[in-house]
């Protein structure tokens, strides 16, 4: 994997995220699916906040499933999956 060495070189000491005139790294905020932030933020002993970003279309579909199940369209009958 690149990407978890990449972010450690960037994020510790000396990384372009910590250097110059800006004040260092206080906290990670990540996508979820960066769970490799996870560790090099606990190498660098500073907290990380993930989230779990969807899309527009995936929210709209959690928010109508309660009405699906409501009107009996959901769980979808006579399918068979193996």
């Amino acid at each position: 994997m690149v990407t978890k060495p990449m972010f450690r070189e960037m994020l510790l000491p000396g990384g372009c995220l910590n250097c110059g005139n800006w004040p260092p790294v206080s906290s990670v905020i990540a996508d979820r699916i960066m769970c490799f932030t996870i560790d090099v933020a606990k190498e660098a002993a500073i907290p990380v906040f993930l989230f779990r970003t969807v899309s527009a279309s995936c929210f709209w579909a959690f928010c109508c499933i309660p009405k699906l199940v409501e009107s009996g369209d959901l769980p979808i009958k006579g399918v068979i999956f193996t």
